[in-house]
């Protein structure tokens, strides 16, 4: 484990993970002339899905294999199989619904956050957890905060399915996607940016989670879904003054 959170934190130093997350975050928030521009393709939101398609899975799978068994091993096999997956659904997959639901997933945890932040609500205390006691990270209530914007994703995806409103996260998923990687890099739990002391990880679960683009800093856990209302608006504002639909 402790080969794992070195190789992590020279990367982490040396501003890698820092650069990939903040230019897949701003690839997502670009238009799509620009997309195709430098993709040199027409297909700007296939180039999107796949961005973000290849980062979640290997990422999910990094933190399968680093669970059941944490070293450098587990990671690379973790990204190798990452990759072959993402490039199975990316290529079979006939919908972009998977980008949807991983947007409504973090957007859903994020208001979870909202309010057992605003509700000084700790799982961790009130069960007297011995993660939360000695390691100073409440586990409990990330893994419950997990477990409702999981439940909330899938109630939602039925219910604009059913309606036929699904195309409204379709139109707004990358460019929200995008707002959080670049919140997720800058406010992320692992790395407090108003801390003058650095924080690095002291576990496997406190690397992985953040890197989802979730579980942001107490200081700060209101500011993501603050800035996508607002550009939310601003982009529905835009287009009505465009005349578009």
């Amino acid at each position: 484990m402790n080969e794992v959170l070195d190789t992590y934190d020279f990367i982490y130093n040396y501003g890698i993970v820092t650069l990939i997350r903040i230019t897949i975050g701003i690839i997502l928030i670009l238009s799509k002339k620009s997309i195709s521009m430098l993709n040199n393709k027409n297909t700007p939101k296939r180039f999107k899905y796949t961005l973000v398609t290849t980062y979640y899975v290997v990422i999910l799978w990094c933190m399968f294999f680093g669970w059941i068994y944490p070293s450098m091993k587990s990671v690379i096999l973790g990204i190798i199989v990452g990759i072959v997956f993402s490039f199975i659904i990316v290529k079979y997959s006939a919908t972009e619904h998977m980008a949807g639901w991983i947007f409504l997933f973090i957007s859903f945890y994020e208001i979870a956050e909202f309010v057992f932040y605003g509700l000084d609500i700790s799982f961790g205390e009130i069960l007297k957890s011995k993660s939360y006691i000695y390691d100073d990270f409440d586990y409990d209530t990330v893994k419950v905060k997990i477990a409702v914007a999981l439940f909330l994703t899938v109630v939602s995806y039925v219910l604009l399915k059913k309606k036929d409103k699904w195309r409204i996260i379709e139109e707004e998923k990358y460019f929200g996607l995008g707002i959080y990687f670049i919140l997720g890099t800058i406010f992320a739990a692992v790395y407090d940016p108003f801390s003058v002391l650095v924080q690095a990880p002291s576990d496997w679960k406190e690397l992985c989670i953040p890197l989802l683009n979730i579980n942001y800093d107490k200081e700060c856990f209101g500011i993501p879904l603050n800035v996508i209302c607002v550009a939310t608006l601003y982009r529905a504002f835009k287009r009505v003054n465009m005349g578009e639909e």
